[in-house]
């Protein structure tokens, strides 16, 4: 597994982010190129993207795609006139909707004199599907084939002015990042750089604006997590447990983590970044993985719909942040606790200072874990937590930076 992640206009069809290309956002007004994609804007080349430029000048939204792919649920085959009424829009729209569908992947079988149907479902996350109008979490949506850092996208568009639930969506990362500079390997094989095919995990990064000082916004991580955890179990039917602060076990083996990022002054936050990383259909693993992380799919035994599970942590998330923000952590605390593997465990803690050895006993009102050690209790606000340590070492239980121990 990756060590852990690496005003307001009317919504807009996506389109796919070419390696040349800044991405097209999904969010509140006409289609753009993002201004902080950092490459100069290139007019429309693909015939996708001629269609969605179409699709809007003509009034077209994400909306009527949405309710085309409703009313071709279930393998029906339905008329271009029964959709347009459906949709209540015109049989040409219906038709550019059908055209932009299948740019994006969807098999939309036609019929003369019969209509459409949907054969099958693209097997990439589908942005359209993961955008929300009512929502907070996804009111922008930036998807890649391929990126560097969904975290630093996020940062940037964050630096940008980019609304609060702005999301930053992958099929692969090439320079991800996890916890105390480790790089992110991407699953499903790969070259053992932090490189690998497309298409297997859930790779996203959200952007969030809250009102608060950066010490008070440090357990938004911890309500991440048990979001995750709700939102696998509701979409997998996988159980994980939440080791501190926000990684999700498998028994002893990852499944997802968590990597958030501030953005601060001295006492108000600028923004925070949730880079949030689930292995959904990995199945082969280098072999310095091969023993402590698993997919969903090795964990339930069949393939998860990653679109599903994207949605999924994003209303969950919405949910816990939403509530974090009411209540304090109070509101996921007692539910983190029921998850939680850590607490009453020998661990080591590894910050970016020193490395610690004890047992974890508690975990504090505002999130940090507390640990025993020979040196007497210690509180962590962050670090890497190694279940079932080695045996400490003597003295204080405490190794400097750079201490061979």
């Amino acid at each position: 597994m990756k060590e852990g992640l690496g005003s307001a206009p009317a919504p807009v069809a996506w389109s796919v982010a070419q390696a040349a290309l800044p991405p097209r956002i999904v969010g509140e007004g006409k289609e753009q190129t993002s201004s902080v994609a950092q490459v100069p804007p290139v007019a429309p080349r693909t015939v996708g993207e001629t269609i969605d430029a179409q699709f809007a000048a003509e009034g077209g939204s994400r909306a009527i795609k949405e309710k085309v792919l409703a009313g071709l649920a279930e393998g029906r085959t339905v008329s271009g006139s029964a959709l347009a009424g459906e949709c209540g829009v015109s049989r040409n729209a219906v038709w550019k909707a059908v055209e932009r569908l299948r740019h994006e992947g969807y098999a939309i079988g036609g019929t003369p004199r019969r209509g459409y149907r949907l054969l099958a479902a693209p097997d990439l996350i589908r942005p359209a599907e993961i955008t929300t109008t009512s929502g907070l979490c996804g009111r922008q949506v930036h998807y890649y084939r391929a990126i560097g850092s969904t975290n630093d996208m996020a940062r940037n568009l964050g630096l940008g002015g980019a609304p609060e639930g702005t999301v930053v969506v992958a099929e692969r990362q090439t320079a991800g990042r996890g916890r105390l500079g480790r790089s992110w390997w991407d699953g499903g094989g790969g070259d053992g750089n932090g490189a690998a095919p497309a298409g297997t995990d859930l790779l996203l990064s959200l952007l969030l604006r809250p009102v608060l000082s950066p010490v008070e916004a440090v357990p938004i991580t911890l309500a991440a997590a048990v979001a995750v955890a709700r939102a696998v179990r509701r979409s997998a039917g996988v159980s994980l447990g939440i080791k501190w602060p926000n990684d999700l076990l498998w028994g002893e083996r990852k499944v997802a983590g968590i990597l958030s990022e501030m953005v601060a002054e001295a006492d108000k936050v600028a923004f925070l970044v949730l880079g949030i990383g689930v292995n959904g259909n990995t199945t082969v693993w280098p072999d310095q993985l091969a023993a402590t992380a698993a997919s969903l799919r090795e964990a339930s035994g069949k393939t998860v719909d990653r679109t599903a599970l994207a949605k999924a942590v994003l209303e969950e998330t919405e949910a816990a942040y939403l509530a974090f923000l009411r209540e304090g952590p109070a509101a996921v605390r007692a539910e983190w606790l029921a998850r939680n593997v850590t607490i009453g465990r020998r661990v080591r803690v590894r910050t970016a200072r020193e490395t610690v050895w004890g047992t974890a006993v508690a975990l504090g009102e505002d999130g940090r874990l507390r640990v025993e050690t020979p040196g007497g209790m210690r509180e962590f606000a962050a670090g890497e937590v190694t279940h079932g340590a080695e045996a400490a070492p003597t003295g204080d239980g405490r190794a400097e930076r750079g201490d061979p121990r």
